[in-house]
């Protein structure tokens, strides 16, 4: 009984290695681009559950690398600005608001203790060097926090989503 349990999971495993290599026999010849896999693999049930540990093996594959840009700003009024012109420039796809973040930091020798706001913006690398700088001209600090932090692994439509709205 043992023997076939283990037969029938050494059957799968080939299966699912042979899939495998067909993707990317398909791939390495242009015939099956990143968004067809995706559509592939989200419409088919079993597929679907292998997908979370292909993840960061599709994100390298894709085009682009995306980034989530973290940014404190003062006032809400800085913060509606500043993520309307990203988003609205193309330069970001969302930008959430948070607020009522306490920062505790040193600036010219004071320690301060505000209340800011923070901005989580998602956008893309190629065009992060015109956020940041885009960032800098409509904010009021005279140094900015601006962060960006690469993602690694995200939902694959979200991520078109992003593409498909930052440019």
């Amino acid at each position: 009984m043992r023997l076939q349990n283990l037969s029938g999971y050494q059957e799968k495993q080939g299966r699912i290695y042979t899939f495998f290599i067909l993707i990317a026999t398909a791939m390495a010849f242009q015939r099956l681009n990143m968004e067809e896999l995706s559509s592939f693999i989200f419409n088919h049930p079993k597929l679907n559950l292998i997908l979370n540990a292909w993840n960061p093996y599709i994100l390298r594959r894709m085009d682009k690398k995306y980034l989530m840009i973290y940014c404190t700003v003062p006032d809400e009024k800085n913060a509606i600005a500043i993520s309307k012109t990203l988003v609205s420039e193309n330069l970001a796809a969302c930008c959430n608001i948070i607020p009522s973040l306490r920062s505790i930091y040193t600036w010219q020798g004071t320690i301060h203790d505000d209340t800011e706001l923070l901005l989580l913006i998602k956008s893309r690398e190629d065009v992060y060097n015109r956020l940041e700088q885009r960032i800098k001209e409509l904010h009021p600090y005279e140094v900015p926090e601006i962060l960006a932090v690469e993602i690694k692994r995200g939902s694959i439509d979200y991520l078109k989503w992003v593409n498909e709205n930052v440019g």
